[in-house]
């Protein structure tokens, strides 16, 4: 018995080790798309082309994040929430924001998430974040995001995102993100509703179930 359970342990040993390599060449594999799609967005002049190529850059960093903590976390069945968002929303507002100032805030209680679920809910901040610099901040020279994350004692999951931007409506050319945050929500079960004032704008998403 006690021989059979060293070998259990030594075989999940491996499978972590197997599976922890998987997710460090997925993530160096997405760096070089990455790279290999700013070299090209050098050559491009189109400002609206330059934008694309922006979008599928930072599209294309957060799935590299995700696969990055994978590989750095102890147990690949727990994923903090807060500690995955600080660096992603970081990353972002760096990329975006060349003239602005952004704070942030990040309230997150949820420490297990399943590595299914992280993909779409790391494009789902990702669509978010460049929203609000691209059409709550474009005026503006600071601005300021929160995000508050509860899980309750059933599992269900609240999120609210917030920004104080000045909301300005996408043309129909550039309306992919809030199809893809749509999508992605559906994806995870959940609900969005939108909320746009003066005073700024607000997702607010519940999940039902464990994430």
């Amino acid at each position: 018995f006690v021989e059979a359970n060293i070998e259990l342990s030594k075989s999940n040993e491996e499978k972590t080790v197997m599976l922890k390599e998987i997710h460090h060449r997925v993530k160096n594999n997405l760096q070089v798309i990455t790279s290999m799609l700013r070299l090209q967005l050098h050559d491009v002049h189109d400002e609206t082309t330059k934008h694309h190529f922006t979008d599928s850059i930072n599209r294309d960093s957060a799935m590299a994040t995700i696969h990055e903590k994978m590989y750095d976390t102890d147990s690949l069945t727990v994923i903090d929430l807060e500690s995955y968002l600080e660096p992603l929303v970081s990353d972002l507002i760096y990329s975006y924001a060349v003239n602005l100032i952004v704070e942030t805030s990040i309230n997150s209680n949820v420490k297990r998430i399943e590595p299914k679920s992280i993909v779409p809910i790391a494009l789902i901040f990702n669509e978010l974040v460049s929203n609000s610099i691209e059409h709550g901040f474009s005026d503006r020279v600071t601005g300021k995001i929160e995000i508050q994350a509860q899980q309750d004692e059933k599992g269900a999951t609240t999120v609210v995102y917030r920004d104080n931007g000045e909301w300005k409506a996408p043309s129909r050319e550039s309306s992919l993100g809030l199809e893809l945050i749509e999508s992605f929500t559906e994806q995870l079960d959940g609900t969005c509703e939108q909320n746009h004032s003066v005073a700024g704008t607000e997702y607010i998403f519940v999940f039902n179930k464990l994430l």
